[in-house]
């Protein structure tokens, strides 16, 4: 009441006129708070409604004492506990004044309130499931209007065919006739409602195809890409594994190339290159060092060609003489070159060559 006392009213007619039903008696608004109420508005002179949340099927909210609406309802509702409901006379002066609300309050009227103060700062959750509620109750509502809406017309639609049908029947048939055509309106609203019924159930399963199509396509096409991304990955290593085979076989052959080198180095005479038959292969000569052991190797088979030269020309019947020629044979013969080594193997070992 203190509260209220800020907030001045204007006419000694603006007051609560009936309490129609309780509230908690304990939860009292303050300015500020936010309200939330039901509320149906009429002409005290008349008693026409010219406004009703409950009509509209949503509840009303706004913030008390600050001029969101009429100063009535700012004093007024200020006096009110959770869950009361009043009915308040509201002056012109305190309402909607000489300008009135065009075209539904005109000017200088005064009001009649149904109010009920369903609650009180209401949280954002409560209110979120009252808001889908009240939708449902709407469809729900405007459902059963059609349907009357439909009775009705049927009910229309089938006077005019009774009346140019003929004469009035006896009673019985009067009587039977009204039944046929209560069945027959409520046959023809049960159909218009099972129609609806199945014009929703195919655009729900509508809906619902195109969701699975959009699913199938999704998945395809990240399926797509995975086996995209797999076989990128399968040519990449493919790609590694022939690097590292080249890699692998062209090491070998630089291995196998200077090892036959070392080899033939090792092999060879050992006044030429001073190192022995039966020695271990030397580290890895530098650069140098292999240019000129090639060098002497080039002299030593040359030498070696020119010895093998006299010894044919010679005609020798020694043991070194027929090994040569048979040598210098098979190579102009194109002998084989297990025949070839075999001949090389024994001038080798025979110590006068």
């Amino acid at each position: 009441m203190s509260v209220s006392a800020s907030i001045q009213l204007e006419s000694v007619s603006t007051r609560i006129v009936d309490e129609l039903e309780p509230g908690d008696g304990a939860s009292f608004p303050k300015v500020g708070d936010k309200l939330l109420v039901h509320y149906t508005g009429c002409l005290a002179a008349t008693g026409r409604c010219f406004d009703s949340s409950r009509a509209r099927g949503h509840a009303f909210t706004f913030t008390v004492g600050c001029g969101k609406v009429i100063k009535g309802w700012d004093v007024l509702l200020l006096r009110l506990c959770k869950g009361q409901r009043v009915k308040l006379h509201v002056g012109a002066v305190d309402g909607y004044g000489a300008a009135g609300s065009p075209p539904n309050v005109p000017a200088n009227a005064d009001l009649l309130f149904d109010v009920e103060l369903i609650d009180i700062n209401e949280p954002l959750v409560k209110e979120g499931i009252r808001y889908r509620k009240e939708l449902e109750d709407k469809a729900r509502r405007e459902v059963e209007e059609q349907q009357e809406r439909d009775a009705k017309a049927a009910m229309a639609s089938e006077g005019p065919k009774a009346a140019a049908s003929g004469p009035k029947r006896p009673r019985e048939s009067d009587e039977s006739g009204s039944g046929s055509d209560s069945d027959s309106s409520s046959s023809s609203s049960e159909s218009s409602g099972a129609a609806r019924k199945r014009k929703e159930r195919k655009k729900d399963k509508k809906k619902e195809k195109r969701e699975k199509k959009r699913r199938e396509r999704k998945e395809a096409k990240k399926s797509s890409k995975k086996e995209a991304k797999r076989g990128r990955k399968k040519e990449k290593k493919k790609k590694r594994d022939r690097e590292t085979v080249q890699r692998s076989v062209i090491t070998g052959k630089r291995r196998a190339r200077r090892a036959a080198l070392l080899a033939h180095m090792n092999e060879g005479e050992g006044e030429a290159y001073g190192v022995a038959a039966h020695a271990p292969v030397p580290p890895r000569p530098d650069t140098a060092q292999m240019r000129d052991l090639m060098h002497a190797a080039d002299a030593a088979r040359r030498e070696k060609r020119q010895r093998l030269g006299a010894l044919v020309r010679g005609g020798g019947d020694d043991f070194a003489g027929s090994i040569a020629r048979e040598y210098a044979t098979q190579r102009s013969s194109g002998g084989g070159k297990r025949d070839v080594r075999d001949a090389a193997d024994y001038m080798k070992k025979d110590s006068n060559f």
